[in-house]
């Protein structure tokens, strides 16, 4: 019985921030639709013909459908219209009749509104619960700065200044900016004595053995010339665990201690050191309502930019393996993913959340045909060819018309259904642990 109400629990997560993505989306698109007096059909949660519930209200009629994976909104006209359809001709209100601006406006609304939902989520995270404790890591030490001569070195972590802890990266830069030409007394923590790893398979015997809390774990890709460090040996196992590199070399501190530095900040409030943000445990420091929001902008745009990265090298391991890369996940990894960061409490749900509500939008803007990208690109495809045929070749009807259109969103649809059947395949297989 409880395995039962725990699975109908991780379920009804489930259920809950898909609808909820879906549901931003669409509403996204619905607004843009109306605001440009385009007539909408249909408004509907969840996939698939049969209704689990559904209302007409107006001339729209808003449904739940049985398969609870994203959802859609019918727009009048929206691939051409034809007399089978049941519905009468929309005339100036259909979305074929609308100009280039308002159909691309209305298409990019969606992702547009997961953009926003991202922002909200992040928002009220930050602001209620708080964001990670963050002080300074030294990634490099310039030579001949201020911080080499005062002995700070490469991965010393700066806890505190002048005798006041660090919990917000942005306050240590201030803190160091606005002591130009006065002394800095630095309490930091550094790890020693290295010890190196030729194999994979000796780090991870030493994780389990020999490995101390708090000693860093670098690993570093050859191949791309990327330094990763941890704190965790959980965590570099989940690395090591999901990476499919080829290359890697490995090494661990394995004690560390505080070191008290003094140092002068030069006339420009610098002391010539590369940083980066390192997290304090499990600590989190809460924000302010507008700067809550402001870091959550800033936030969504990053992680806009990485998704994007991640997304171009997805496609092109399909393109030259024909199988999905370990860390993409479908549906069902999604599912799983909920429901570990609803283990793991409030925070770890609101930010996976934030991120499935980020992705769904990002993926919506590849072109490929059937999502929102692809119906620009074809859009503007069609625009362009019949330009050229009305302007060289004389043509009065439209060489690509909109049940060509159709047919080509038609054909995007079933190469992204393909896609989500072979990374659910994948998922099945992973979580059997095939």
């Amino acid at each position: 019985m409880e395995v039962l109400l725990d699975f109908i629990y991780k379920t009804v997560l489930f259920l809950v921030v898909i609808g909820f993505v879906a549901f931003i989306h669409e509403l996204g698109h619905f607004v843009v639709a109306r605001l440009c007096d385009v007539r909408v059909d249909a408004f509907a949660i969840g996939m698939g013909s049969q209704k689990l519930w559904a209302r007409i209200v107006g001339e729209t009629e808003y449904s739940i459908r049985i398969f609870p994976i994203g959802g859609f909104v019918l727009l009048a006209q929206e691939d051409g219209w034809s007399e089978e359809d049941g519905r009468p001709d929309p005339g100036e209100r259909g979305f074929q009749r609308k100009n280039l601006l308002q159909k691309i406006a209305i298409l990019l609304a969606g992702p547009f509104m997961n953009i926003l939902g991202t922002i909200g989520i992040l928002g009220v995270l930050w602001f209620y619960f708080g964001v990670p404790a963050t002080t300074l890591q030294v990634v490099e030490v310039i030579k001949d700065s201020p911080a080499a001569i005062a002995g700070l070195q490469s991965q010393d972590v700066i806890l505190s200044m002048n005798g006041r802890e660090v919990k917000k990266f942005e306050d240590g830069q201030r803190i160091i900016s606005v002591n130009a030409g006065k002394r800095l007394q630095l309490k930091v923590e550094r790890r020693t004595e290295d010890k190196k790893f030729s194999t994979i398979a000796q780090l991870l015997e030493f994780l389990e053995q020999g490995y101390l809390p708090g000693n860093f774990i670098r690993i570093y890709n050859l191949e791309g010339d990327l330094e990763r460090i941890y704190d965790s040996a959980d965590a570099a196992k989940k690395y090591l665990g999901s990476s499919s590199l080829k290359e890697l070399k490995v090494d661990c501190s394995t004690s560390f201690s505080t070191v008290e530095i003094s140092v002068i900040p030069d006339n420009t409030g610098r002391i010539g050191i590369h940083i980066r943000p390192y997290r304090i445990g499990d600590e989190l420091v809460t924000l302010p309502f507008v700067k809550s929001f402001t870091k959550a902008v800033d936030s969504t745009l990053y992680m806009t930019q990485a998704f994007f990265i991640q997304i171009s090298k997805i496609f092109i391991h399909l393109i030259q393996k024909f199988q999905p890369p370990k860390e993409i996940g479908g549906p069902v990894a999604i599912a799983y993913a909920i429901s570990q960061g609803a283990e793991q409490g409030a925070y770890s749900f609101l930010w996976l959340s934030a991120q499935i509500c980020l992705s769904i939008g990002v993926f919506n803007l590849i072109p490929i045909p059937g999502l929102d990208g692809g119906r620009i690109f074809v859009i503007l495809l069609k625009e362009l060819i019949n330009k050229v045929s009305r302007g060289i070749f004389g043509r009065t009807k439209d060489t690509f018309d909109e049940v060509v259109e159709g047919y080509i969103n038609i054909f995007g649809v079933l190469c992204v259904l393909s896609l989500i059947i072979l990374v659910t395949y994948k998922d099945i297989h992973d979580l059997m642990g095939g």
